[in-house]
């Protein structure tokens, strides 16, 4: 007998309460909630203005892309990768950066004109995050948010709380809007795939890929898509889109192969060295093998039924791969984490989202734990693919459909059991 895990309540009937007491008890619940809610609100406040005081710490990477790209007097816009191998940021990216630069401030400078613009951009795609985890919550038990045992709702809020801090760190203070792109368009393209809309699916990955090429293992999510047809068109798509913005560059320019070869340091903290690799800079083989060892681990997962932990193992094995160890990086861990303890867990406390929060993100504040860094990067990844070996699942209830504002339009069982 092999269970899904996605169990329904087991509590008890509880005896008929008079009207008047079950009215005090709906008002505390609400009461709570939106209490609980208000202080999510403050907590995300302060940390957003923390971080917005001193940030747009990288848009100038953004800002002179465009430059390259628009001032075609010294260099043709075909030539920017290879003109510039730093700027390692997607053209799509370059795309919607152009059109955050037209809000341009009195008080802005040529060098961070639409920085502001793209920080609230940024800050909202973390919003949509939320809400689509709630969607792939909401969707995969098949009751409406109402109906939601309130320990469901409170490890959401906790885990939400935990969010916060990494994502405003590379929403607010990095900028790093490729980033950002990448992991808001993967998380709406794995709720496409869980809703059987391969197309639509594809369309966002492919974008996802187009701005940051580590988004190339999110095609995995294609096998989420019921049938082996749709699956190749999800993949199909996906490659066509990615293909389109990508190519332009490689055939136009013969040096933008070189730029995508660009090394960056090996830094003590990196779980390349936790891993033996002690070269200086990236080694040759380290980018294939990340796509291709995210995108295994990826399809792995969901082959074991564990779907909600695609995105963080992408991630996880993104990081445990990487010579650079920038701060902003573990707000990838972030997202990935939320799906999984919204989706995945029961219980009230968010395991995954505590884990990237405290050991790899805070602990960045007290220098006596960098050494570690390492080590954990290569331990959560470890643990990813450890809960989809030891810990499997039957494949998991699927939804007529997981709206954004209504519940599904059936009611699926919350845990079905299918015999092996």
């Amino acid at each position: 007998m092999v269970t899904t895990g996605y169990r329904a309540s087991t509590e008890l009937p509880t005896p008929p309460r008079s009207p008047a007491a079950a009215g005090i008890s709906r008002r505390r619940s609400t009461w709570w909630r939106w209490a609980g809610l208000a202080l999510l609100a403050a907590w995300a406040g302060a940390w957003i203005a923390e971080t917005y005081q001193v940030g747009g710490a990288s848009w100038h990477f953004f800002t002179e892309g465009e430059r390259i790209l628009t001032d075609q007097t010294r260099v043709e816009p075909i030539d920017l990768y290879a003109v510039d191998p730093r700027l390692q940021i997607g053209p799509f990216t370059f795309v919607v950066s152009s059109v955050l630069a037209l809000v341009r401030l009195p008080w802005e400078s040529s060098r961070t004109a639409g920085a502001l613009a793209a920080q609230l951009a940024c800050v909202a795609v973390g919003v949509f995050i939320v809400y689509a985890v709630r969607a792939l919550m909401t969707g995969t038990r098949g009751v409406p948010w109402s109906q939601w045992l309130a320990t469901d709702r409170r490890r959401l809020l906790l885990a939400v709380a935990a969010f916060v801090p990494p994502w405003a760190y590379l929403a607010d203070f990095s900028v790093h809007l490729d980033d950002v792109l990448a992991l808001g368009l993967g998380v709406a393209a794995l709720w496409a795939a869980r809703v059987d809309r391969p197309v639509l699916s594809g369309v966002l990955v492919g974008l996802a890929a187009a701005s940051k090429p580590w988004a190339l293992p999110f095609v995995a999510f294609a096998l989420l898509v019921p049938t082996w047809r749709r699956r190749a068109l999800a993949a199909g798509v996906a490659g066509a889109v990615t293909a389109a913005a990508w190519l332009p560059f490689v055939i136009g320019s013969p040096g933008t192969t070189h730029a995508m070869q660009f090394k960056i340091v090996n830094t003590a903290m990196s779980g390349l060295r936790a891993l033996g690799v002690l070269a200086s800079a990236t080694p040759p083989w380290d980018r294939p093998l990340q796509i291709l060892l995210g995108f295994a681990v990826a399809a792995f997962l969901i082959h074991r039924g564990r779907w909600e932990l695609a995105l963080l193992g992408v991630m996880a094995v993104r990081l445990a791969l990487d010579p650079g160890t920038n701060r902003y990086y573990t707000a990838g861990l972030a997202v990935g984490a939320l799906i999984a303890d919204g989706v995945g867990r029961r219980g009230l406390v968010p395991w995954w989202t505590l884990a990237v929060l405290g050991p790899l993100h805070l602990a960045r504040l007290a220098r006596e734990l960098n050494p570690l860094h390492g080590y954990l990067l290569v331990a959560l990844a470890v643990a990813v693919v450890g809960v989809g070996l030891l810990r499997p699942r039957g494949p998991a209830p699927r939804p007529a459909t997981i709206s954004w504002t209504h519940p599904p339009n059936q009611k699926v069982a919350a845990c079905p059991s299918t015999k092996a």
